[in-house]
């Protein structure tokens, strides 16, 4: 329920907050949920480099700044471009409970005929193609991860 008081007042149970605090909460959840993401990415390569090469802690330690800064870096950095359009975070309309990147009104860009209050829907796209091709990178990263783990594992057998 603490996540609703960003989300404008008067749009959602407990909400009391304005644009402001709508763009603020709908990119701090955008970024965590891509730094969630990538560090998953990074663990599943630390579980590689321990079983398949023999890692062990010294190696970790060397490692371990850039292993725990990329993620974050690596996700502001490819959200650099949609950062100019901080202003378009808007409240979905009871499909969520926070503020996130979509167009207002809801589901204007899908409902044939309503006319959407931003100029550029553009950057929506944009946006998700940004999201997409991470996922795909996240998700082919631990996929290859487990894979040869797997093969080590069933080597050892």
């Amino acid at each position: 329920v603490i996540g609703t008081w960003f989300v404008p007042k008067g749009t959602l149970f407990w909400s009391a907050g304005t644009e402001i605090t709508c763009d603020i909460q709908g990119w701090s959840v955008s970024l965590a949920d891509y730094c969630v993401l990538v560090y998953n990415a990074a663990m599943a390569i630390v579980f590689l480099l321990f079983v398949r090469y023999s890692w062990n802690e010294e190696d970790f330690r060397k490692w371990s700044f850039f292993i725990l800064c990329s993620p974050p870096l690596l996700v502001t950095l490819l959200n650099i471009p949609s950062f100019r359009y901080y202003k378009y975070m808007n409240y979905n309309g009871g499909t969520t409970w926070f503020c996130t990147f979509t167009p207002s009104p809801p589901r204007c860009s899908l409902t044939p005929g309503m006319e959407c209050n931003e100029d550029n829907l553009d950057i929506y796209e944009d946006y998700f193609l940004i999201t997409v091709c991470l996922n795909f990178l996240v998700l082919c990263i631990i996929i290859y991860s487990c894979v040869r783990l797997f093969l080590v594992a069933r080597k050892s057998d």
